[in-house]
């Protein structure tokens, strides 16, 4: 089962700068609680290594997490948010890291994502997609046998990134030698070697917040 957990809350949610401008996106309230609470809740307690990226807004971030347990900070301040696999303390270890983003609301199921992650191999990235939500922009995912083998927002498919993933730095800096910090050109270079995988569909309601619009619709349809 995983060991580690890593939620990315360094972005400085550029879509929302009417609201992110006096507060970080990941502390955006839904319904009374802050955005991020809503994975780091679930894996709390249930992983035992949790990291969250910071960047904008950073102290902030911290400052609110902190309250709720101890966990690792990354600063990945004007970084790209793929730079920790080469360059923090993560990037020799040989585990598969479950990510995710601090702008998701799901239910996290932690075995569904494991078996699947264990059926294709082991391999050093799975993406967890989803079946596309009206109203929400995403990566769609083409593939098949489980390897992707194109992703795009040009073509559509029946399923596109939740922006769930699981990543195993150790893999990837033996299988890409180029320092990438960008996860699009680290998915492409996967694509390339044939070494990107998909798990199947997330059993679960899935929604992802990244303009003004998304907020409000989500307070309509998430509870706390």
């Amino acid at each position: 089962m995983f060991k580690y957990s890593l939620i990315m809350a360094a972005g400085k949610g550029e879509r929302m700068l009417c609201l992110t401008k006096n507060r970080s996106k990941a502390l955006m309230n839904i319904n009374g609680k802050s955005l991020i609470l809503y994975t780091l809740e679930q894996i709390k307690g249930i992983i035992e290594h949790i990291y969250v990226t910071i960047g904008y807004r950073g102290n902030e971030v911290t400052d609110f997490i902190s309250q709720y347990g101890e966990f690792r900070f990354i600063n990945t301040n004007c970084k790209g948010n793929a730079w920790w696999i080469h360059h923090s303390d993560l990037k020799n270890t040989d585990e598969p890291i479950l990510i995710f983003p601090c702008d998701i609301i799901a239910k996290i199921d932690i075995d569904f994502i494991y078996r699947n992650y264990q059926k294709a191999g082991f391999p050093s990235c799975l993406l967890v997609p989803v079946i596309p939500v009206n109203g929400i922009e995403g990566d769609y995912i083409l593939g098949e046998y489980g390897k992707v083998t194109l992703l795009t927002r040009m073509k559509k498919s029946h399923i596109y990134c939740s922006g769930i993933q699981v990543i195993n730095p150790y893999k990837i800096n033996r299988i890409i030698n180029a320092k990438t910090e960008d996860f699009n050109e680290i998915w492409n270079l996967l694509i390339e070697k044939k070494q990107l995988y998909y798990s199947d569909i997330y059993p679960h309601r899935w929604y992802s917040i990244n303009t003004p619009e998304q907020l409000e619709s989500a307070k309509k349809i998430v509870h706390p």
